[in-house]
């Protein structure tokens, strides 16, 4: 390219970036033990799973989620592939190997809240607790997210 004296040309290639993720969820308080499996949906989360792609050029991106650390109690007893992602009517277990939870891509450079995208009956995060596999305690564990440049159709 030729440009004339005193032109400025500014190249801005931007980022793809978590703007920020939930620092906790819940799927209830006080859930009852049951002599039956059962699903509770994600009842409450601190904070937004939140994208921004300020890429001149936008391009498809994915989500990725792994169990960290595994729902343990504070006695140590823990409920291992109790957390559930359903996208679409396909629900997976989340475990120690990355499940792709979201795929996208932007149009403009507003943020992408994607869990916005999730409803207690549908897509998102739900706990499912096998029968008589859980304790009267509380129970946490960690999510690790994983935010990637994907081509489209990955």
């Amino acid at each position: 390219a030729t440009f004339k004296a005193a032109t400025k040309v500014t190249v801005a290639d931007g980022e793809l970036a978590f703007l920020s993720a939930p620092t906790k969820l819940s799927f209830g308080e006080e859930l009852k033990v049951s002599a039956k499996e059962q699903t509770y949906p994600l009842e409450n989360l601190e904070g937004q799973l939140k994208v921004q792609d300020t890429r001149a050029v936008k391009g498809s991106w994915t989500l990725t989620a792994k169990v960290d650390k595994v729902l343990t109690s504070g006695t140590g007893h823990t409920l291992p592939n109790a957390i559930r992602h359903s996208l679409g009517g396909n629900t997976t277990v989340l475990s120690d190997v990355s499940t792709k939870i979201y795929q996208h891509t932007n149009t403009d450079e507003a943020p992408f809240s994607v869990s916005d995208t999730w409803t207690p009956e549908g897509d998102g995060l739900s706990l499912t607790v096998p029968a008589g596999a859980a304790r009267s305690e509380s129970y946490e564990g960690t999510i690790l997210w994983t935010l990637q440049n994907t081509p489209d159709g990955e």
